[in-house]
C-alpha cells in the first residue's frame, strides 16, 4: 500500500519528467493500492482546472488524464471526524507540517504503508517517523 501526495501524482498524471527521474515511479503506482486523504481529489480536481485555464491542458488531455487515474487503485479515505481534529493538528506542529500534509504521514503510520512524495518536509517527518519512503 502506497500513501501519494497529490504533488507528486499531479506531476505523474502531468508527465512532468517524472519517469526519467524515477523509471519505477508507474510501476509502484500500478503494483499497489493508492490510500489518499479525503482532500486528494480535490488537489487534483484544481491542478486540472487550472491547466484547463491556462491552456496548458485541453479537454481532451483532461479526458485522458482522469482516464489514467480511474485504472489506478485508489481508495480515498473518508473525512476526518471533528474529534480527530486535535490528533492531526498536533502531529502537524510536532511534524511542522500543514494539517493537509501531517493527513498523508498519518495515513501512512495508520496503514503502515509507504509515502510517496517529492515534498521535502513530507519526507524529512516521514524519515523522522521510520516511514518508508518511495522513492527511496
Amino acid at each position: 500500500m502506497i500513501v501519494i501526495d497529490a504533488s507528486l501524482m499531479i506531476a505523474w498524471l502531468f508527465d512532468r519528467d517524472l519517469e526519467a527521474m524515477q523509471p519505477r515511479l508507474g510501476a509502484w503506482l500500478a503494483e499497489a493500492p493508492i490510500i489518499v486523504p479525503s482532500h486528494w481529489p480535490i488537489a487534483l480536481a484544481d491542478a486540472l482546472r487550472r491547466g484547463v485555464r491556462d491552456e496548458w491542458l485541453t479537454r481532451g488531455d483532461l479526458a485522458m488524464i482522469v482516464e489514467r487515474i480511474e485504472r489506478l487503485d485508489v481508495r480515498v479515505q473518508p473525512r476526518l471526524a471533528t474529534a480527530e481534529i486535535g490528533a492531526l493538528a498536533e502531529l502537524a506542529a510536532a511534524c511542522d507540517l500543514t494539517a493537509g500534509e501531517a493527513a498523508y504521514v498519518q495515513l501512512a503510520i495508520e496503514h503502515r504503508a509507504a509515502l510517496a512524495t517529492f515534498d521535502r518536509a513530507l519526507r524529512q517527518a516521514a524519515a523522522r517517523l521510520h516511514i518508508a519512503l518511495l522513492p527511496p
